[in-house]
């Protein structure tokens, strides 16, 4: 229904429920929060969805911040992100934030998007994994390594 109301054709709809059903099932499987991005770099959009068992404020706000950063870092003007929540009898509700800013520079964004980028590298280099150049950069960006991090 929620693809629906995005004005979605039906492949992204089909893409969008099938990645929705792969992260609640890991959700649930893994007894965590798990979530699943998508740019739409022609409409400057971002859509982010969030399947969580965890209905905290504190939540909210660390989840408000994360798609403050992603819209910025990746320039976009408008970032959907809808929060399914999970109960322990498998009830489901939904939350959802639409953030809408057109973008400029902003220094005090541009030292998180440096903190923020640092850490990924950090948690993927823990993996032991090596870095190629041409798959997409550890940091999140969308972009290839060789034109985001690897510089």
């Amino acid at each position: 229904m929620t693809t629906n109301l995005l004005g979605f054709d039906s492949k992204t709809q089909r893409t969008v429920l099938n990645n929705l059903k792969k992260i609640k099932e890991i959700s649930q499987r893994d007894n965590r929060d798990d979530d699943f991005t998508m740019y739409f770099t022609e409409s400057k959009m971002g859509l982010m969805f969030l399947v969580s068992k965890n209905r905290k404020p504190e939540s909210w706000d660390r989840l408000d911040r994360h798609c403050r950063l992603k819209m910025y870092q990746m320039r976009f003007e408008e970032w959907i992100l809808i929060t399914v929540y999970v109960d322990k009898g498998g009830m489901r509700s939904l939350d959802f934030k639409i953030y809408n800013r057109k973008w400029e520079y902003d220094s005090d964004m541009e030292i998180q998007l440096d903190k923020f980028k640092a850490l990924k590298m950090e948690k993927f280099k823990k993996t032991g994994l090596k870095i190629g150049r041409n798959i997409p950069c550890p940091c999140g960006s969308g972009l290839k390594y060789k034109k985001c991090c690897g510089k």
